[in-house]
C-alpha cells in the first residue's frame, strides 16, 4: 500500500468514529464467516453438488425442495466427512424427499439426519457407500432404491431397534467387514411380521465377510442372497430362514458357518432343486441344524463340513424328497463329529 493510500484509509477509520468502528467490524465478520460455513440449500431438481466435504452445525444441508418434491444429492464420487457428535446436519422438508448418489459417506449416522416428519424421504440412490467409524445403532429406517455398500471396518451395526434396513427392487445392499447385532423378525402393532433386513421381490443382498448375530429367528421371504468370504450366522435356538423365490448363492472360496444352536432352513426356488454352491465353496455346520424344505434340497458341489452334533432333518413326510448329497460334493465328518438324520438323506445320486 502506497504512502497517500493509507493515509486515506487512516483518515477514513478516524472518521467513522466508534460507533462506525463498531457497525464496520460486524459486516466484516458476517462476511468472514459466511465465505467460511454456511447452510447449503436444496430447492430445485438440479442435483446439487457439494463444493465441501464435510457437514457440521455450521455448515448442514438443508433439503427444503421449494420448486420440486424430489431432490438429488450428487457427491461426484467424493468423499463426505460427518461429525463425531449426533447433531443433525441434514434436514428434509415435509412431503419432501432427498436422494444421494455417488458418495462416501464418513462416519454418517442416523442421527445426522432430520426428518421434518413421517412424509420426508431419505434414500440412498446408486454408487453409495457408508464407511463405519465406530459401532453405529440403526435409529431410523434406511431405504436403499441403488446401490448402497456398507463398509463396516470391524464395526458393530445394532438393528435391535427394530427399524429395518429396507432394500428396493433392483437395489443392491452390500454389508462388508461388519458385525450385525440384534438381526431377527418381529411382529408391529399392526400384527405384520417385519425383518431387520427386508428385499423386494428383484433386490441383492450382498454379506461379505460378516458375522451374522441373531436376536430372534430371521426370515428371508423375497430378494436374492449372495454370501461372499466368511460369513458367520450365531444364535442360540434361533433359526435362519431362506424361502425367497430368488438364488441363494455361495461365491467362489466363500465359506459360510452356522455355530452351536443355529438353524439353517432352505425351502428351494420353484424350478429349482439345488442351493448354489461353487466348487470352492464350503458350508460349515458346527453343533447346528441343517433343514429343508417339502421339495428337498440337493447340493452337487463344493463343500460340506460337520462339527460336533448336526442335525438333518426335512418338514415332509415323502421319504423321496429330502437331502441328496451329490458325489461331487465333499463331505467331511469331523473327528467327534455325529450326524443326526430325521427324514432321508441320500449320497452320491447324482443331481
Amino acid at each position: 500500500m502506497d504512502r497517500p493510500l493509507r493515509l486515506r484509509v487512516r483518515l477514513f477509520i478516524n472518521n467513522l468514529g466508534h460507533e462506525g468502528m463498531r457497525v464496520w467490524l460486524v459486516v466484516f465478520c458476517l462476511f468472514f464467516l459466511g465465505s467460511c460455513s454456511g447452510v447449503a440449500t436444496i430447492d430445485g431438481p438440479t442435483p446439487f453438488v457439494p463444493t465441501t466435504n464435510y457437514f457440521s452445525s455450521a455448515s448442514p444441508l438443508n433439503a427444503r425442495g421449494k420448486k420440486t418434491d424430489v431432490m438429488t444429492f450428487d457427491g461426484q464420487n467424493k468423499k463426505i466427512f460427518f461429525p463425531a457428535n449426533d447433531v443433525p446436519v441434514i434436514m428434509v422438508s415435509s412431503g419432501k424427499t432427498l436422494i444421494v448418489q455417488n458418495v462416501t459417506l464418513v462416519g454418517f449416522r442416523p442421527t445426522h439426519l432430520q426428518l421434518q416428519d413421517a412424509a420426508a424421504q431419505f434414500l440412498f440412490g446408486s454408487g453409495v457407500t457408508l464407511s463405519l467409524e465406530a459401532d453405529l445403532d440403526l435409529t431410523k429406517t434406511m431405504t436403499v432404491t441403488g446401490s448402497l455398500s456398507i463398509q463396516g471396518n470391524g464395526n458393530v451395526l445394532s438393528l435391535s431397534s427394530k427399524l429395518p434396513l429396507l432394500v428396493g427392487n433392483a437395489a443392491v445392499l452390500e454389508i462388508n467387514r461388519c458385525t450385525l447385532k440384534g438381526m431377527g423378525d418381529w411382529v408391529n402393532a399392526a400384527g405384520t411380521t417385519c425383518s431387520s433386513i427386508a428385499c423386494a421381490p428383484t433386490a441383492r443382498l450382498r454379506l461379505k465377510n460378516t458375522t451374522c448375530q441373531l436376536d430372534s429367528s430371521w426370515s428371508f421371504t423375497s430378494g436374492a442372497l449372495d454370501l461372499v468370504g466368511d460369513v458367520v450366522f450365531k444364535g442360540m435356538r434361533q433359526k435362519f430362514s431362506y424361502t425367497s423365490p430368488g438364488l441363494c448363492s455361495l461365491a467362489p472360496y466363500a465359506v459360510v458357518s452356522f455355530m452351536r444352536g443355529m438353524t439353517f432352513f432352505y425351502q428351494c426356488p420353484a424350478g429349482r432343486s439345488n442351493l448354489v454352491l461353487d466348487a470352492t465353496s464350503r458350508l460349515f455346520f458346527d453343533g447346528s441344524s441343517f433343514m429343508c424344505g417339502n421339495s428337498g434340497l440337493t447340493l452337487s458341489a463344493g463343500q460340506l463340513f460337520l462339527k460336533n452334533d448336526v442335525s438333518f432333518a426335512t418338514t415332509t413326510q415323502d421319504k423321496t424328497k429330502g437331502f441328496i448329497l451329490d458325489a461331487s460334493l465333499l463331505t467331511a465328518i469331523l473327528s467327534n463329529a455325529s450326524m443326526l438324520v430325521d427324514g432321508t438323506v441320500a449320497y452320491g445320486q447324482p443331481a
